[in-house]
């Protein structure tokens, strides 16, 4: 099933719920404190690193499938890039984590939804 993607009020439950969890990760990963200052950029880090780090965990509370989770990660990532984007005019490489996302897409499926990509990249959803 395509679920598709779970946008801000959709999740924000699971992100506050998994708060904890999310920020040691985010502590130990080294992302740019600058961006954990502004409160959008932080949530949108906090829901890429739920769908990245703990799919499980929402699969237990929405119907998620592999496919969907990387959807998930794609979706959340590209908000980052746009927002770094948005401020320095440069993506600092995230755009080649995008790239890996949508080849692991394609590893996952041999039906990935590109216009659900497409609509993504083009900020539609």
């Amino acid at each position: 099933m395509n679920m598709g993607v779970f946008k801000d009020q959709e999740i924000k439950e699971l992100v506050i719920s998994n708060e904890n969890d999310l920020i040691a990760i985010i502590e130990s990963s080294g992302y740019d404190q600058d961006l954990l200052k502004d409160s959008q950029s932080e949530f949108y880090i906090k829901a890429y690193v739920l769908f990245a780090h703990f799919s499980e965990r929402v699969r237990l509370y929405k119907d998620l499938s592999e496919i969907d989770s990387l959807y998930n990660q794609y979706y959340w990532l590209h908000h980052i890039c746009r927002f770094i984007e948005n401020k320095t005019g440069s993506d600092r490489g995230i755009s080649q984590h995008l790239f890996q996302l949508i080849e692991e897409m394609d590893r996952t499926t041999d039906d990935v939804n590109w216009e659900l990509i497409e609509k993504i990249d083009k900020g539609e959803i």
